[in-house]
């Protein structure tokens, strides 16, 4: 996977054995997957079980109605999409739960900023563009801006913005051990966190806490696989959460089918396996040869 994302990408230091931001990975694996999709339908699906879209919402704050006072008019919207749900942990101190961080990134996005209303800047239509003064009809105005998601995925990738503008580590502990929710949407729970120990995303080590859909934590530490819990998974070194929608079925996978049995293998066959969970068979993992 690091090969084909290092050459798919030309980002070759991916397939290097020095470690990398596991941010940085994912976002350039999902540029693969979005490539790979090469027809539109696949692609909005992917895209609805994965990405935030978000619309920041915008009005002039001197009319009542929040539209422009000459053309009556309300400033555009400004709509984005993304994988990752960003929170600081920026001024936050020993423990802090997940909700409050949420909550504190939609309390920012009510800010006021000055712009100009492009439907009356005649400068705004002129072909080629020409220079903008800035004044009289030009001139910006205060607006009032919040965030509004207008679609929230079936899952949820959380990035703890764990290092501050000098590159220095913030140990602030999360707690992950209660479900939030997602502005006025939906209830979100746990199921996945990636934790880095170390002090620098180039270097240290990367861990992984799963949760299966029998509601059993599993840790994955290179070669050791062993029970945990969404206590352990915890920490000030929780760096990129995996959250679903509360009541929506885990999809069926060979992560499941493998640690949901009583007892773990190592060096399985992938390809066998998944052929294993399309056939719908139920053959006892302990008599199976592919899982010795």
């Amino acid at each position: 996977l690091r090969t084909n994302v290092a050459n798919g990408t030309g980002m070759l230091h991916f397939d290097q054995s020095s470690q990398q931001d596991a941010a940085e990975f994912f976002q350039y694996l999902d540029l693969i997957i979005s490539t790979e999709l090469r027809h539109e339908k696949e692609l909005t699906s992917f895209k609805k079980n994965y990405y935030v879209f978000e619309q920041n919402k915008r009005s002039f704050m001197d009319t009542a109605s929040g539209v422009c006072s000459n053309c009556l008019q309300l400033p555009s919207d400004v709509s984005q999409s993304y994988l990752f749900l960003k929170l600081s942990l920026h001024n936050h101190h020993d423990v802090v739960n997940v909700q409050s961080l949420v909550d504190n990134y939609f309390n920012q996005s009510k800010s006021i900023l000055k712009i100009k209303c492009v439907e009356c800047c005649p400068h705004e239509k002129c072909i080629p563009p020409s220079i903008c003064p800035l004044v009289g009809i030009c001139e910006r105005r205060d607006i009032k801006q919040s965030i509004d998601i207008k679609w929230a995925p079936k899952f949820l990738i959380v990035q703890l913005l764990r290092w501050d503008v000098n590159g220095k580590k913030l140990n602030t502990k999360v707690t992950l051990d209660g479900e939030f929710k997602l502005s006025d949407h939906d209830v979100y729970e746990p199921i996945g966190v990636l934790c880095h120990n170390g002090l620098s995303p180039r270097n240290g080590h990367y861990i992984t806490h799963m949760k299966t859909s029998s509601g059993q934590w599993i840790l994955y530490d290179d070669e050791k696989v062993v029970m945990s819990s969404i206590v352990d998974a915890g920490g000030g070194g929780a760096y990129l959460l995996l959250y679903k929608k509360k009541n929506a079925p885990f999809a069926q996978n060979i992560t499941d089918v493998i640690i949901d049995n009583p007892v773990f293998y190592n060096n399985i066959d992938i390809e066998d396996a998944s052929a294993l969970v399309k056939q719908g068979e139920t053959k006892c993992l302990k008599c199976c040869k592919m899982f010795r």
